[in-house]
């Protein structure tokens, strides 16, 4: 079993990569190969390999990463996963990987936000198999549009067909906003594991109350099950906020509680 787990750092945010590959390899009863692409500038990372630096343009740059690495992959199983993610439950990816007998994909998804496509994964974290190379998934955000790059508009009935968006309703055509059609075109289906939100009866990890008010109503944080077990969190802001942070201390504390790292 081949798994490869890519992730696109930059300055900021490549100080979370060794935290992720901490808690990846604690609870992870198999081998992972963990890789990362630098964005706009070399970045080192000790215990990580380094795939290449991608320059382009600010606003499409992640999804030009992402591009590379599902096309130079040769992994059984790809992950695409942000930096800012922390693993919590013991062989995760088995988990993962007995979702992916029924499904082609499974991650975790965009909810409870707005604006964008639903109950399906994103490129905040999924993993897939090879076979996704065949679906010409371009994932840098905006759709070409009489010669230019747009990245909000009303929605088409196909858009909203595919993306569980009502329609009429204005989208926003993020990094991997293909990745629902492509699939549902071709007949394949989508698992998005189930956000817990910090304020939510079955949130596991232990924060003040302070922090619970401050987060109440997002994403931030957010753990992510399955059929009741945890898997992972997603800290989230990564990029803006370096895991030195007191929100980012705060979290790494609190999962190194919960897996007895």
């Amino acid at each position: 079993m081949n798994i490869e787990l890519i992730s696109f750092v930059d300055k900021t945010s490549h100080d979370y990569l060794p935290f992720l590959k901490e808690t990846g390899e604690h609870l992870c009863s198999d081998k992972i190969t963990w890789s990362y692409y630098s964005l706009f500038e070399d970045v080192k990372v000790k215990g990580w390999n380094h795939l290449g630096t991608i320059n382009d343009e600010r606003g499409v740059i992640h999804g030009t990463a992402v591009n590379e690495a599902i096309k130079h992959s040769k992994a059984d199983y790809i992950i695409i996963s942000d930096s800012d993610i922390a693993f919590l439950g013991h062989n995760w990816h088995l988990d993962l990987i007995k979702i992916l007998e029924r499904n082609t994909i499974t991650g975790i998804g965009y909810n409870p936000e707005k604006n964008r496509y639903s109950f399906f994964p994103t490129t905040r974290f999924f993993i897939t198999k090879p076979s996704i190379k065949k679906l010409d998934i371009d994932f840098r955000p905006g759709r070409i549009k009489n010669g230019k790059r747009i990245y909000r508009e009303v929605i088409s009935d196909e858009w909203a067909r595919y993306s569980r968006i009502p329609p009429g309703s204005e989208v926003t055509y993020d990094t991997g906003w293909q990745l629902p059609i492509k699939f549902k075109k071709n007949m394949h289906i989508g698992y998005e594991l189930p956000c817990i939100m910090i304020n939510d009866d079955n949130y596991r990890l232990e924060f003040d109350k302070s922090i619970i008010d401050k987060y109440a109503n997002g994403n931030i944080l957010a753990e992510y099950h399955y059929r009741g077990k945890p898997l992972l969190t997603h800290r989230k802001a990564g990029r803006k906020h370096g895991i030195d942070s007191k929100t980012s201390q705060l979290w790494r504390q609190a999962v190194e509680t919960f897996i007895g790292l």
